[in-house]
This record gives structure tokens, sequence and C-alpha cells, in this order.
């Protein structure tokens, strides 16, 4: 069986860490498991709640259908100034009130230049999750990230791509679980 794993990241920069941290994490991947980089945060529109319904943005209903499909997501976070991008807040939003992450097994990262790797983002993430109702299963903070990555490219730390691969796993065989117990996350 092939796990499905929706990586997003809440960067909108092409060099960023957190991204890379995905390419990471689907490099690192175990056999069987697939992970699907999202890029589509940056045509996503401003979350308002009288564009959605039954008949949301085209965007929208496509990241909806995407996590529905996916076995478990993965997230990526940079921190700026003690919070969330409010790219990634504005996509989480448009799934408060329709239920994709619902039981589906998550698990959040956290990139940052500073030796903290952006926990407090990562935290907040967390909190977020929470709040709708997903299963968040592990969290990894990277910090001092220029010195773990080929400049703007992908980490070639092997102690940060062991974590992040560690932690593909976590999410693999928590979807594993939850395919194997036969309990389907509910449509929204």
């Amino acid at each position: 069986m092939t796990v499905r794993i929706l990586a997003i990241s809440g960067s909108l920069q092409q060099s960023s860490s957190n991204t890379a941290l995905l390419r990471a994490a689907a490099a690192g991947a175990p056999d069987g498991v697939n992970v699907e980089i999202y890029d589509g945060i940056r045509t996503l529109p401003h979350f308002d709640p009288d564009l959605d319904g039954p008949e949301p943005p085209t965007e929208i209903a496509d990241l909806r259908a995407r996590i529905v499909a996916a076995d478990a997501v993965l997230f990526s976070t940079p921190e700026y100034a003690h919070a969330l991008p409010g790219a990634l807040k504005d996509t989480l939003d448009w799934l408060v009130g329709s239920g994709e992450l619902v039981d589906k097994p998550v698990a959040v990262m956290s990139a940052s230049p500073g030796l903290d790797g952006g926990v407090i983002a990562g935290d907040a993430l967390v909190v977020l999750l929470g709040v709708l109702s997903a299963d968040v299963v592990g969290q990894l903070a990277v910090g001092a990230t220029r010195s773990k990555r080929v400049e703007h490219g992908d980490f070639t730390d092997e102690e940060t791509l062991a974590a992040v691969a560690e932690l593909a796993r976590t999410l693999a065989d928590a979807a594993r679980e939850l395919i194997s117990a036969d309990r389907t996350i509910p449509a929204p």
C-alpha cells in the first residue's frame, strides 16, 4: 500500500528553507511513501467567508480535494515576527469550516536561520491544527539553516536529513495505522 503525503510549505520564497525541508522529506521518505509538494499556496485567494460555500473558488476546491486524497499532511512553516506567515494562515482559514483535516495525521516542521528554528511559529501551527481537529503526530524545528544547506538550495546536513526522514517515517506510520484500522476520515 502506498501512503500519500501532501506537503505544504508556508513560504512563498523561491529559495525557502521550509520548502527545502519538504524536498528533503520527499527524498528521505521510506519505500511505499509518496510525498507530493503542493505549490499552489501562492495562487490561493485571501480567506473570505463570503466566497466560501458549496462552490468555493477553484483553487480552494483543488486544495481541499488534494487534502482529502492524501493519507497525511506535512506542513513546513517559516516564522515571521514570531508568528505564522499570512499566506499559510489564510490557507488554513479556508479549512476551518470544511473539515478536511479532521482526524488526518499531520506533522509540522519549521526552519529558520536563527538558532531556535522558528519554534514559535511551529508551536502556533500545532495549536491551530489542533483547533482544526487534525492529529498532530510530530514536530521538528531546524535552526541555523544557512550552515546546513547549499546556498539557497537543498539541505546537506546529515543530522537534519536524518531528523526529517524520521519525521516522514513517523507520519507515514500514523497514516498506515489509520488505513489498516480501516477507519475512514469523514469527507467534508
